[in-house]
């Protein structure tokens, strides 16, 4: 599945313009708009959907967090498919890495080196690297956006 980001906003298929999936989105309406099935929601914490091949759709894994009391959405990530970021193709699960922090700083993108990705904190993006996570050397293994990263800021 392609999406685009928005940034501050969310992502919008373009797949599909009609499915728009934005911050502050109430949780149950996404669950209705997009079939959810509590099966594939095993194991994760209680603000968490999972979505795998949504719609009837193979190739495509995401998952969004949602604030604790008001379940609305806080954060998108990509798990498995693409995402079109100012131009540049993120492709979650075995895109090129290198290639595409090196493609995103060219756009204006400043990245911080962490212990499992590279975020932006000013356009609030974060891109999983699969070795450090475990995976293959040089692979994307995730896109997320969130409305905030301040539970990744190191504190003095």
């Amino acid at each position: 599945m392609k999406w685009k980001f928005i940034e501050n906003k969310g992502i919008i298929s373009e797949d599909n313009s009609r499915l728009e999936i934005y911050f502050g989105m109430a949780r149950q309406d996404l669950r209705l708009k997009l079939n959810f099935d509590p099966n594939q929601n095993k194991g994760r914490f209680d603000n968490e959907d999972s979505y795998g091949n949504a719609l009837g759709r193979n190739g495509n894994w995401f998952r969004f967090a949602f604030s604790k009391h008001e379940d609305k959405l806080e954060g998108i990530e990509i798990l498995a498919g693409t995402i079109d970021v100012c131009g540049v193709s993120v492709i979650a699960n075995g895109g090129n890495l290198k290639e595409t922090i090196k493609e995103l700083e060219k756009k204006g993108f400043v990245f911080t080196k962490g212990d499992y990705s590279y975020t932006d904190f000013d356009h609030l993006v974060d891109i999983g690297d699969s070795e450090e996570s475990g995976g293959d050397e040089n692979q994307v293994c995730w896109f997320l956006t969130v409305v905030n990263f301040d539970y990744l800021k190191v504190k003095n």
